[in-house]
């Protein structure tokens, strides 16, 4: 029974929830620490270039294939459906109309808001194995986890902003806020006490887990800390959009077996789920090609200058899943609560109970 509680937990199975919701990222960078001085800038460059074909460019085909897939989820997200594409247009334009203001505002935008979007999911998937404890999360844990969780992010961006430099996104010119330097303490101070706070938690879990610890809930937590601290590990910080990536893809495709289950409920077995993930993984590999490398190749062939196009594009990309993100993954949501709540196994509950 206590093994049957403990799986209950997990999505899929212990050790392919650890690795896929941050582990695979703390082992990496624990190798890192010890022997990344070994690979050259280049090598670890282009292979986090490699990587952004095969796990950061589809998770946007994603969203936009959960946000799109049906007439229930356009109707139920119609504003993210349809009103946010024309504001994102109209961004498209004035950064075109502008290219030397604009652009470079909206790719900072883009920058600074990218770590707290990763943080934004290390909370939603340690409250996600904490209530498939059986835990009821209450509103100080939760502000506990998402104040560490978004701490975390602001220390990796004080850290930077608070420096003078300059740099190049492809043909943009970004600059740092040049923030004031008493911003560091502070930010330090913030991720001390949201550590305390997760502290306190974790021991109210201890007391209330109706199936064991759930320490599956710290490990992004764990994760997102890691992302904060990479100065020791040279080249780490190249990959952690593909470790965010990984995480986020776990628990969407996930998501799509537990939505598409019901109506091939005659054929659920193992076979099923291999080639239902397959054909998702190979809908959102063209999709994710076609966004970063598609359009601003089309863009270009349409007269647009490819390294203006490009950033730009990929900056406008990135803010609309940012803000679709925050709507479509409301974990209070019945329409996605619901799905997450479910096993693997209890996909395959027709299969098992054949055999």
């Amino acid at each position: 029974m206590a093994g049957y509680q403990a799986n209950r937990i997990c999505l899929v199975n212990p050790w392919c929830d650890f690795l896929l919701a941050g582990g695979i990222s703390a082992i990496v960078f624990v190798l890192f620490l010890f022997v990344g001085h070994a690979f050259s800038k280049g090598l670890l460059e282009w292979l986090a270039l490699f990587t952004l074909w095969f796990a950061n460019w589809p998770h946007f085909s994603v969203t936009l294939h959960r946000l799109y897939h049906s007439r229930t989820s356009r109707v139920e997200y119609s504003f993210a459906s349809w009103g946010l594409p024309f504001l994102m247009v109209f961004a498209l334009f004035l950064a075109f109309e502008f290219p030397d203001v604009v652009a470079p505002a909206l790719a900072k935008l883009y920058l600074l808001w990218s770590p707290y979007h990763y943080s934004a999911q290390t909370f939603g998937v340690s409250i996600l194995y904490a209530r498939r404890a059986g835990l009821r999360v209450t509103p100080f844990e939760r502000t506990s986890i998402a104040l560490f969780a978004h701490a975390c992010a602001a220390v990796a961006v004080v850290r930077t902003e608070t420096k003078v430099w300059e740099n190049h996104f492809f043909a943009l010119t970004i600059k740092s806020l040049e923030l004031p330097s008493w911003f560091l303490p502070i930010s330090y101070l913030v991720m001390g006490l949201g550590s305390l706070f997760v502290i306190i938690s974790l021991g109210r879990w201890w007391k209330r887990s109706l199936c064991g610890f759930p320490w599956l809930a710290i490990v992004p937590l764990m994760t997102q800390l890691s992302w904060s601290f990479v100065q020791p590990v040279p080249g780490f910080e190249l990959f952690i959009p593909l470790f965010h990536s990984v995480q986020y893809l776990f628990v969407a495709g996930f998501m799509h077996l537990a939505e598409e289950s019901p109506s091939r409920i005659n054929e659920r077995n193992p076979k099923w789920c291999v080639w239902e993930i397959l054909r998702w993984v190979r809908q959102n590999l063209v999709g994710g090609a076609i966004l970063f490398w598609g359009v601003p190749t089309l863009s270009s062939l349409m007269g647009f200058r490819y390294d203006l196009a490009k950033p730009i594009i990929w900056t406008a990309i990135n803010l609309h899943h940012f803000i679709v993100d925050g709507i479509i993954w409301k974990m209070r949501k019945p329409s996605v609560n619901t799905p997450l709540s479910l096993t693997l196994s209890q996909l395959l509950t027709p299969w098992r109970r054949s055999v």
